[in-house]
């Protein structure tokens, strides 16, 4: 239907009102009609999709241009309009009324609060927020960290929120976690001498697992400390890590790059390595000078990750 007609058949209603088809007040029905008309017109361009749209509603347009003529012959007769005309009226002032209704700006509507509502033609959508799933009118907590689809950098770690995620960069890295491109050494982080940039990590775990999270955050297990390194280990972490064997990059007695037997012997506790199955390697910060040892593997300890630059 072409825009003229659509206003023709307002005309056309209005009349009717005005002759006793309807008890609707007629400013109302007019505000109402005004209203669904723009939407209508605000949601569809081309009017001739209306068949399609409005499902249901083919035989009300049908009579539309009918209901104009019939309309125009008993202004010229004086005459009440009929069962059929107030009949065709009356299904018109219901669709409208119902193109008028916005359940979304009422509040009518039973979208999820975590869902966002559109208004449509006839009715309206709900639409989960971002970072949520399901129909509208139930939402769940997408856990993107875990399904893989976050966009956080390949070193960043992710943690899941309540509609949303956060990403963080290492310590060595410099970035908002979305981009951690630019390594850096950053509090509790420490660059030793020698040993590049050195973080503790006081979550307890078996060697294996402490290796895996130092590789997970671009480093390895702290390799290469000589008895001069010691010292300033010792000053820069003791507070976080004292009291406790800490896991460092040893196994059976030997650094993990290379596979160079860990010397000079003073490094070790007297003791120590006692190649008794214990084949991971830990340093303890506590005593006057630290010293090394190894422990079960299986053992849940601290651990200290090295980055080299």
């Amino acid at each position: 239907m072409k825009r003229t007609e659509v206003a023709a058949v307002l005309v056309a209603l209005l009349f009717l009102c005005r002759s006793g088809c309807m008890e609707e007040d007629t400013k109302s029905l007019l505000k109402t009609i005004i209203t669904g008309q723009e939407k209508m017109f605000q949601m569809i361009d081309d009017m001739s999709m209306m068949k399609w749209v409005l499902t249901g509603q083919e035989k009300i347009i049908d009579k539309m241009t009918d209901l104009q003529n019939r309309v125009s012959k008993i202004e010229g007769s004086q005459k009440s309009p009929s069962v059929q005309q107030c009949s065709t009226a009356h299904q018109l002032a219901q669709f409208y009324q119902r193109l008028a209704k916005d359940e979304c700006r009422d509040g009518g509507h039973n979208c999820s609060r975590l869902a966002r509502c559109e208004d449509k033609l006839i009715g309206y959508r709900c639409i989960c927020m971002e970072g949520y799933a399901g129909n509208g009118y139930q939402c769940q907590d997408v856990n993107e960290c875990r399904i893989g689809t976050h966009k956080c950098h390949s070193h960043a770690s992710c943690t899941n929120t309540i509609g949303s995620y956060i990403c963080k960069c290492p310590p060595w890295y410099t970035g908002d976690g979305f981009n951690c491109d630019a390594p850096g050494c950053n509090p509790p982080a420490k660059v030793i001498f020698g040993l590049g940039c050195v973080m503790p990590d006081t979550k307890k775990k078996t060697w294996d697992l402490a290796k895996q999270s130092c590789r997970d955050k671009g480093a390895r297990l702290i390799e290469g400390i000589t008895p001069e390194m010691l010292i300033p280990l010792k000053k820069n972490f003791h507070e976080v890590l004292e009291g406790w064997l800490v896991w460092i990059g040893v196994k059976n007695g030997r650094w993990l790059t290379g596979k160079i037997p860990v010397t000079p012997r003073s490094l070790w506790r007297q003791d120590e390595p006692d190649g008794d199955n214990q084949q991971c390697g830990w340093i303890t910060l506590w005593p006057v000078t630290p010293y090394m040892g190894d422990a079960y593997c299986s053992n849940a300890s601290p651990s200290l990750c090295q980055r080299i630059y």
